[in-house]
């Protein structure tokens, strides 16, 4: 796997809990235009979180809840300890989205927890608004009112 990106290309690390079943999302990622650097198992995700490769800076963690032999949840606590201070958002995504899971992952740091099936469309709107948020952009969409 290369940590390089092309120029206008954003990086997208996917700590996926079933690699096999999410290969369709991950190509439409693609195809969306992003770079995948995926981990199939928990502790190539540790690796990453440990080693924190010189100059690489994904735009977005996006973690299972639900992974094998781990937790989706201490791996965010791993990523927002490692990545915290760069302001890389980490999303969650599972099948149930139940409250209690909501609230995990916003205790452990996660910007937001999205219901899958997840699409790139999901993602590319997350982005825009997390930066739109990051930047201080005010949400002008029709019906809301000017700050």
């Amino acid at each position: 796997m290369s940590h390089e990106k092309a120029p206008g290309t954003e990086i997208l690390v996917v700590v996926s809990g079933s690699p096999d079943a999410d290969a369709p999302f991950l190509e439409r990622l693609q195809a969306a235009g992003y770079d995948i650097a995926q981990c199939k198992d928990p502790s190539f995700a540790n690796k990453i979180v440990e080693s924190k490769p010189r100059g690489w800076s994904p735009a977005l963690f996006l973690v299972d809840v639900i992974i094998p032999k781990s937790s989706g949840f201490e791996i965010v606590r791993r990523i927002i300890a490692a990545y915290g201070k760069l302001n890389i958002p980490v999303v969650m995504m599972s099948p149930y989205a139940m409250p209690e899971d909501v609230a995990e992952a916003s205790s452990a740091g996660a910007a937001a927890l999205l219901k899958k099936p997840v699409s790139p469309e999901m993602i590319t709107a997350f982005l825009e608004q997390y930066r739109a948020k990051k930047t201080g952009a005010s949400d002008l969409r029709e019906g809301s009112p000017a700050r």
